[in-house]
């Protein structure tokens, strides 16, 4: 409780001295006793440990404290997530890629896994791959302006391949992002969602 003071407080160094000592008196009075109560207060520390290495910059540190945390938790999806973000730092995007597959592969109706793994399939320029993921995240997603961001990037992606196709489809998704919420916030998805509509009108010349 007092380490996650700490780090609300921003004094991540604090943080991390208290999270490492509350995880030695678990392996010193505990060591490998089995009991769902200890192994759920040690996911927590090491969770808590993993982002503190994070926002510190110790990439390496944060990657290796969330392999032993999906040692110990493997079904988080969240937590490949994290894990992926990392990689990704580290520049590392093969990894993150797996990483993302996996979360989806665990929890494959949560449109996160999805977006997350078609950002780091785009960085590699595997657009025709990106373009699909971000269609699953688009599908998946119940927020408006979440699906807007997914649609203009399976669109962005589906450009990329600058392949002869029948832009149709995705003009219809584009509108259906719009006009399914006429109040949407975000005006730079709403720019880039006309800016690309824009685009592929020119292509189809339309």
């Amino acid at each position: 409780g007092y380490a996650l003071i700490l780090f609300k407080e921003g004094k991540l160094l604090d943080a991390k001295l208290q999270i490492l000592e509350c995880l030695d008196n678990i392996n010193k009075y505990h060591g490998d006793d089995i009991n769902n109560k200890i192994n759920i207060h040690k996911s927590v520390l090491l969770y808590n440990l993993a982002q503190c290495y994070e926002k510190l910059g110790m990439i390496d540190d944060a990657i290796s404290t969330f392999k032993i945390l999906l040692e110990l938790d493997p079904n988080m999806d969240e937590y490949y997530l994290d894990l992926s973000r990392c990689y990704g730092v580290s520049e590392q995007v093969e990894n993150a890629i797996f990483a993302c597959e996996t979360a989806t592969k665990i929890e494959p109706y949560n449109y996160q896994n999805w977006a997350m793994l078609a950002y780091w399939q785009n960085h590699m320029g595997h657009y025709d791959k990106s373009s699909n993921s971000y269609l699953k995240a688009y599908n998946l997603c119940p927020e408006y302006e979440e699906r807007l961001r997914n649609i203009n990037n399976y669109a962005y992606n589906f450009l990329l391949l600058d392949e002869n196709n029948n832009y149709s489809d995705i003009l219809g998704l584009i509108k259906d992002s719009f006009y399914k919420n006429s109040i949407l916030n975000d005006e730079n998805e709403i720019v880039r969602g006309y800016s690309l509509m824009a685009e592929i009108y020119l292509r189809s010349n339309d």
